[in-house]
């Protein structure tokens, strides 16, 4: 009778265990015995897993809140580039350098814990049979969740060191894009430097026309003769001084396109050309005298002709090598 209550009970309490569970699960459901070895695992998995704040008991994702606050700074820095926003930056470095040390002090703790549990650990002449029977038991539960939290570790871990390089590249941009809006307040500023100079000297004159000349040794002349002269040259210095300031590139361009003045670039990639064109005219015609291949020796035959037709030439200025392109990005 005693045996019977047993089974019933026990069947109760796997039917309450298992109450949340579909039909297709139980084939695979396994009871395991547990210690406190495994309640130290769960314990340091839900302290990993769902951390807390401390004012309002509400769950913590650290790893997605780094990622959402590295989003906010990129797409501020893109729409707003500020040099303030290099200290949110630098904050937000340090904090995820400081949370991937602690996930690899975790990993380092859990792999400790790992070994200490593992059934090898213990010595086998000195430790009792039935514990290390019963501990070989208890590992098999507690090896795949400690490789579980393992994993979760090195993954997050991993996601901290993306959003490591992410910030690196966002003060990179962003202090590019901050170079570049430099160059344009440099250009008002000299545009001012420029007005401010310009009208300087002509305070004096100015303060002259500005008189009434009507008192002044009976001039005939009124204060019209200041305006139709101040106005004028207010204009026309402030549109040079613009044109000069956001549009002096563009000028040069048509000047020199309207005079037909080659840029030195040009002129050094011609006279390249024309000196490879005599040097591949000169080779060829050395090969077909001593029938030997003008590729089979070209550092001799080119450098010689180069050098030659170098020394003969009326500039002396370095030809520039041609452009390869960006290497190591």
């Amino acid at each position: 009778m005693e045996s019977k209550l047993k089974c019933q009970l026990e069947d109760a309490r796997r039917d309450v265990m298992m109450a949340s569970e579909t039909h297709a699960d139980t084939d695979r459901f396994t009871i395991s015995p547990i210690g406190l070895e495994f309640l130290l695992i769960t314990l340091l998995r839900n302290v990993h897993d769902h951390p807390f704040y401390s004012e309002t008991n509400q769950k913590l994702d650290v790893v997605r809140h780094c990622r959402d606050k590295s989003t906010a700074l990129r797409f501020a820095a893109v729409r707003d580039p500020r040099r303030r926003r290099f200290l949110e930056i630098s904050a937000l470095e340090e904090e995820t350098e400081a949370l991937r040390i602690i996930f690899e002090v975790q990993i380092r703790t859990v792999k400790a814990y790992d070994q200490v549990l593992s059934p090898d650990f213990f010595p086998k002449d000195t430790t009792d049979r039935v514990d290390l029977g019963h501990r070989k038991d208890m590992y098999g539960l507690e090896k795949r969740h400690l490789d579980a939290q393992i994993q979760s570790l090195a993954e997050d871990g991993k996601t901290l060191e993306i959003l490591q390089r992410i910030l690196t590249a966002t003060r990179h941009d962003m202090k590019q894009m901050i170079e570049v809006l430099d160059e344009g307040h440099g250009k008002a500023i000299r545009v001012f430097t420029f007005v401010t100079l310009f009208f300087l000297p002509l305070s004096f004159v100015t303060s002259f026309f500005g008189m009434n000349t009507t008192d002044v040794r009976e001039l005939d002349r009124d204060q019209g003769i200041f305006w139709s002269s101040a106005v004028p040259l207010t204009l026309a210095v402030s549109s040079l001084a613009l044109v000069f300031g956001y549009k002096w590139d563009t000028v040069t361009a048509l000047f020199f396109k309207a005079f037909k003045i080659q840029d030195s670039s040009r002129v050094f990639e011609e006279l390249e050309n024309d000196l490879l064109s005599q040097l591949g005219a000169d080779n060829a015609r050395t090969s077909c005298k001593t029938g030997l291949s003008s590729t089979s020796k070209p550092g001799i035959s080119s450098r010689f002709g180069f050098e030659s037709r170098w020394k003969g030439k009326p500039w002396e200025k370095r030809i520039p090598e041609r452009f390869k392109g960006l290497e190591g990005v």
